[in-house]
């Protein structure tokens, strides 16, 4: 009896580690396919989708500081309305990584973008790298925390 409870620990532990890793691979896949929706939805400037994507109490980090999804809504909503518009949106090397409980993730990659801003004036264009923070509540994934920002040129 002693020796068979060290192996039915083992048991457990491996039983356990392996549905940690089919919990993790699930909630990446979901991540993927909602960062690929989020993304076109930006590329194609299709507000109502895009916004959707954001919990209400997001906070974003971009290149000019930190927001609101309230402000954030506002400014980019003008900017379309005032004939701005993303032209160009391709990103790559997503790395995900899944928080224990399987109910948070963070998704990291990097974009080559252009755009143009309000008045035809040109807009952000470039390589930039973006981090989004996301939640699951209530049954949905949406993102609480993004972070945008400029590639460094040189690297």
């Amino acid at each position: 009896m002693i020796r068979i409870l060290p192996l039915a620990l083992a048991a457990l532990a491996v039983a356990g580690g392996a549905r940690a890793a089919n919990v993790a691979a699930s909630v990446a896949a979901q991540i993927t396919v909602a960062e690929a929706a989020c993304n076109k939805a930006y590329a194609a400037n299709d507000l109502k989708t895009y916004f959707d994507c954001y919990a209400p109490d997001l906070t974003g980090l971009f290149p000019d500081g930190r927001t609101t999804l309230e402000a954030y809504r506002s400014d980019w909503s003008k900017m379309i309305q005032d004939g701005g518009h993303v032209d160009k949106f391709n990103y790559w090397n997503m790395i995900i990584q899944v928080s224990p409980g399987g109910d948070a993730a963070v998704a990291s990659y990097q974009a080559d973008v252009k755009a143009t801003a309000a008045g035809g004036k040109p807009g952000d264009t470039g390589k930039f790298y973006e981090t989004d923070v996301w939640f699951k509540r209530a049954g949905l994934w949406k993102i609480v925390e993004t972070h945008y920002s400029k590639a460094d040129a040189g690297k």
